[in-house]
């Protein structure tokens, strides 16, 4: 007679096949860093690896700081399969401008300081003027599923809970990514001239929105456990992961002063 399928067994074999996967999505992203070894922080963490493990494909990340950066956390949301090259003749642009300043390409591409990002700017201006290739286009398509995934996944988590709007996660669509993160006012501001007294403040507000962060963390935990299939992903590795931490966020207000420059005509 053929044997009576044990169902007991069958979901201890799931759960522990769960167990491996959420373990290994740990691990991977314990080795993220970017090019300068900024690793995922720690209060932002489990976040990261909830988005990755319920098929969500994180790209940048910060935990929120009171001394510089966005105040509030974030995390930046991708579909996979993002083209090695945005621009056409990226790579003879970028060659062309190491050429004229002296400072390696890939010194350049990565903007690592203050000189390499100056020669950034130009280099960009030269990009923007070729336009995307035809398979970063197409890729970009893709976003609008992707906003409608995060929106849905926010909403659910969102639903019933009556926050405040400052500690809500909120969602922001931007041309190639989905971003995720509260504070409400507090997510845009960088404004690092601050007396102590506005320090403490925020300084308790960030904890607020850590905390909702960490409940969100935990809702993906539980959903990743409990849905019977998700294609889990992973953070890419070194190289093509964007820069995390306090480097990006300096990188993000330097483009935002200059582009400002340049609407103004000053340069």
């Amino acid at each position: 007679m053929p044997e009576t399928p044990n169902r007991e067994s069958e979901m201890q074999r799931d759960a522990s096949s769960k167990k491996e996967q959420w373990q290994k999505i740990v691990e991977e992203i314990e080795r993220t860093a970017d090019g300068l070894g900024y690793s995922i922080e720690k209060g932002i963490f489990d976040v990261v690896v909830g988005l990755n493990a319920t098929g969500f494909l994180t790209r940048q990340s910060c935990e929120g700081h009171v001394d510089w950066g966005r105040i509030s956390p974030w995390i930046d949301i991708v579909n996979p399969g993002e083209p090695a090259k945005q621009y056409n003749n990226q790579d003879q642009i970028y060659q062309e401008i190491a050429k004229e300043s002296g400072i390696p390409a890939q010194d350049i591409e990565r903007a690592v300081d203050d000189t390499a990002f100056e020669a950034w700017l130009k280099a960009q201006g030269k990009l923007d003027a070729q336009g995307y290739t035809f398979e970063y286009q197409e890729w970009l398509k893709k976003n609008v599923e992707l906003a409608k995934r995060v929106h849905d996944l926010v909403n659910e988590y969102n639903k019933d809970k009556g926050l405040a709007g400052n500690i809500r996660i909120m969602v922001e669509v931007g041309k190639s990514d989905v971003t995720i993160y509260n504070g409400g006012e507090d997510y845009g501001s960088q404004e690092k001239q601050r007396t102590q007294e506005e320090k403490e403040k925020l300084g308790r507000q960030l904890e607020e929105y850590r905390k909702e962060f960490k409940k969100f963390a935990e809702f993906l935990e539980k959903k990743f456990f409990e849905e019977k299939k998700i294609e889990a992903q992973i953070t890419p590795e070194v190289g093509e992961l964007a820069f995390d931490g306090k480097y990006l966020e300096d990188l993000k207000k330097r483009v935002d002063d200059e582009r400002v420059k340049i609407n103004r005509g000053e340069i």
